[in-house]
């Protein structure tokens, strides 16, 4: 029950970032891109399809590659087995 109930936490979270990304890619006030990064980065803990797609999206830019990573590391340690 704990696992479905973190599940769903990190997806709503994922989400409610993604909308204020773009939102924020719109609006003057929020910073689109980085709730667009923290959703970058929790969608992936959750589904292994997007984080394929995350992976080769950002191994073009190395650096940023390598701080996607090491955050996702991070947060799977912090947060635990999802």
């Amino acid at each position: 029950m704990k696992r479905h109930i973190k599940r769903t936490a990190i997806l709503v979270l994922a989400c409610v970032c993604l909308l204020l990304g773009l939102a924020g890619l719109v609006l003057p006030i929020l910073q689109g891109v980085l709730f667009l990064a923290v959703s970058l980065v929790l969608f992936p803990i959750l589904s292994p399809t997007i984080g394929t797609w995350a992976e080769t999206h950002t191994r073009k830019y190395p650096k940023v590659h390598a701080v996607v990573k090491r955050v996702e590391d991070w947060l799977r340690r912090v947060i635990g087995e999802v």
